[in-house]
């Protein structure tokens, strides 16, 4: 169903670029066709927080994927508050396509909770959307995001 890579402490940024160029080489074997069944999670988990500048995240995932749709990495939590997901629609508008984004955010003492629900929600997504109260508070995370990337993806499908 997906892969999750887990580190205890990404120390350096070519740590977190080392792990994540493994976890989307890994990923491109189970995604074998994005025509049949695309919907395999990846994430990447660190329980403590990193020892560098996380504005340069989404730069680093961004080059990692390099528009490779197989490639795409859902969700990164490091430590206890930074949170990063892709977005291939518009957070609250599901019909706006080509969206292609990963957005960060700064989620005081709940980025592993939010990694969590997403792995739920990607595993069983309408239990998790039944369920969302339960996951979620009511300011939701869009008013902690810190920043966004976009995700070129070629125009064909591989």
């Amino acid at each position: 169903m997906g892969i999750i890579e887990v580190k205890t402490k990404i120390r350096h940024r070519s740590d977190l670029e080392v792990a994540l160029e493994k976890l989307a080489e890994n990923l491109k074997m189970i995604r074998p066709s994005m025509h049949r069944n695309g919907r395999r999670f990846s994430g990447f988990f660190s329980y403590e927080p990193p020892s560098f500048d996380t504005n340069n995240v989404l730069p680093t995932l961004q080059s990692v994927v390099n528009g490779e749709r197989k490639k795409i990495i859902n969700c990164i939590s490091l430590g206890k508050n930074f949170f990063v997901r892709y977005w291939p629609f518009a957070p609250g508008s599901p019909g706006i396509e080509n969206y292609t984004k990963w957005h960060s955010y700064n989620l005081q003492n709940k980025a592993p909770a939010y990694f969590i629900h997403n792995v739920i929600d990607h595993l069983c997504p309408q239990w998790a959307s039944e369920n969302v109260n339960v996951w979620y508070p009511e300011d939701g995370k869009e008013n902690y995001k810190i920043s966004d990337i976009f995700l070129y993806l070629p125009h064909q499908i591989d």
